[in-house]
């Protein structure tokens, strides 16, 4: 079986939840593939105007701001149509039997809207 799996965080980039990684493991180990699209490798673009979600956080102290910026991974520019053409592209690409989420509270509404035209490409 093929497991896809979307995790919509904007903010933590490079950073993987415990339960993307013990999922995949997991199916790893039983056999199965595993795929996962990472939104935190885009800075989505939002009404013209390019905003670096995870330097947000740092004017409001939300996180830390990093000491070593030339070892952060380069963020490709997109805005949301342009980051929901690269998932369905990548699930047509992949072929899974099963797609999945990974979404916290603030990631929820982009989860939801990559999953609502993801069901209407495929249906």
């Amino acid at each position: 079986m093929k497991f896809y799996m979307i995790y919509s965080n904007q903010y933590a980039t490079g950073n993987k939840p415990i339960g993307i990684a013990s999922l995949a493991a997991i199916l790893k180990k039983a056999g199965h593939e595993f795929k996962l699209f990472d939104c935190t490798e885009f800075s989505v673009v939002r009404k013209g105007i390019f905003t670096d979600w995870n330097k947000t956080g740092e004017k409001s102290l939300q996180f830390m701001v990093a000491q070593n910026q030339e070892r952060l991974p380069v963020r490709e520019e997109v805005n949301y149509e342009q980051l929901i053409d690269k998932v369905i592209v990548d699930i047509e690409n992949f072929k899974p039997d099963m797609i999945g989420l990974s979404a916290l509270s603030d990631d929820y509404p982009l989860g939801l809207r990559i999953m609502d035209k993801v069901k209407k490409s495929f249906l």
